[in-house]
């Protein structure tokens, strides 16, 4: 089991039907993780879920509301396709920095964008590697026929970042994102494990 600690925002309705029905078309992930902007990646339970809860509550303890704004698209090597943010990216950025720190330390903030995925454009019938990515498994025509709907997503609301949940999901989620398995597998759903409220 692997932890990961995320942002799901409360939408309005069209950009939250806008961006579901990019999701669901093209991010695999779609039925078992709804829209959210992960700050702490995938990271195993050995380090013990108490202690992982204390260091959250203890850099979160520092932190008000603030607000942030979906915007602009970045397709990554990986072959995700994400929406970035127009406002607020220092903030998540510096918590990404503050949480990575003790006993989550090692990982670098210089690489880290605030993002949340809308679709994974490898070809049909590839296995998926998150972190040794082949040019050649990137499916071009599906993410061509993805990026006029990608850019017509109404994300003109300002959304309030106040609270994070930190949820567990299976070791198979992590072998899919490995390329050890072709699909996500069906158990791949987030268990939540603790809501912090800002």
């Amino acid at each position: 089991m692997y932890y990961c600690l995320s942002f799901y925002p409360q939408l309005g309705q069209e950009s939250a039907e806008a961006i579901r029905e990019v999701r669901d078309r093209y991010d695999p992930t779609a039925p078992y993780f709804e829209p959210h902007i992960a700050v702490v990646f995938p990271t195993h339970e050995r380090i013990g879920k108490q202690r992982l809860i204390d260091h959250i509550q203890n850099v979160l303890s520092n932190w008000k509301p603030f607000e942030i704004q979906l915007g602009g698209l970045d397709m990554r090597p990986n072959h995700w396709l994400l929406l970035g943010l127009q406002r607020g990216q220092a903030e998540f950025k510096k918590l990404y920095k503050e949480f990575h720190t003790g006993i989550l330390a090692g990982a670098d903030p210089d690489k880290y964008t605030p993002h949340l995925s809308l679709g994974l454009f490898v070809k049909e019938g590839v296995a998926h590697n998150w972190f040794e990515p082949q040019e050649s498994d990137r499916d071009e025509k599906r993410y061509q026929e993805a990026l006029p709907l990608a850019n017509s997503l109404p994300l003109s609301e300002v959304i309030v970042v106040d609270s994070f949940i930190l949820g567990a999901i299976p070791d198979t989620v992590i072998e899919w994102t490995r390329g050890r398995l072709i699909n996500i597998p069906d158990e791949a759903e987030e268990t939540i494990i603790h809501e912090f409220i800002l």
